[in-house]
């Protein structure tokens, strides 16, 4: 339950746009867990790709692999 709380509180503050959504169906109007857990991975990888992997001379297909693990990252909840 704490787990749950901390991740709604990021998410709250992190204003994630509606539009980020995993899933959707009629009448969705708010994030659900997954949405929420699916944002944090992509905001982790986001952050991780700025710090570690922002340094010249990484081989060409790298760039490929990292949009790939954020597909399937977004997917993972």
């Amino acid at each position: 339950m704490y787990l749950y709380s901390l991740i709604a509180l990021w998410h709250g503050h992190s204003g994630e746009a509606p539009g980020r959504l995993v899933r959707t169906w009629p009448g969705k109007r708010h994030a659900s867990f997954a949405d929420m857990l699916a944002a944090l991975r992509c905001d982790s990888l986001q952050k991780t790709r700025e710090t570690i992997l922002s340094a010249t001379g990484l081989p060409p297909g790298v760039e490929k692999l990292i949009k790939s693990l954020e597909v399937l990252l977004a997917l993972a909840a």
